[in-house]
């Protein structure tokens, strides 16, 4: 007799997981630690009181999501907008350079040369 005592702690690609390596094609191999995806958790706040659930053991509340909780380091936006209510211009950010546009250049035409008529 076997027993197989079988736990999924996390499945691939579900909510609060992130990044790992890619696989794709029509018949992929894996790579040698392929399955390296993180928690990246998602979060919920001032949604009017409208939060994630989960119906699978695998997400858990206060680990793969957070309900009323801001994601750390966010920073609203200053509301109204400066441009809106006419406190200023923001400072521009840099732009990227243009790259130089291809010209387009002649093609070369065959010049004819006369031959030379044998004389009978």
């Amino acid at each position: 007799d076997t027993l197989e005592i079988r736990k999924v702690d996390h499945a691939i690609d579900q909510p609060g997981r992130a990044l790992g390596s890619l696989i794709s094609g029509d018949n992929p191999t894996p790579p040698p630690n392929w399955n390296d995806q993180v928690t990246e958790p998602c979060y919920s706040w001032n949604n009017g009181g409208v939060n994630f659930t989960a119906h699978v053991p695998s997400i858990r509340l206060n680990e793969h999501y957070f309900n009323d909780t801001a994601l750390p380091g966010y920073t609203e936006f200053t509301y109204p907008h400066p441009l809106v209510t006419g406190a200023g211009t923001p400072t521009p950010t840099a732009t990227a350079t243009p790259l130089p546009s291809a010209t387009a250049t002649p093609t070369p035409r065959p010049t004819l040369t006369p031959k030379a008529t044998p004389t009978p």
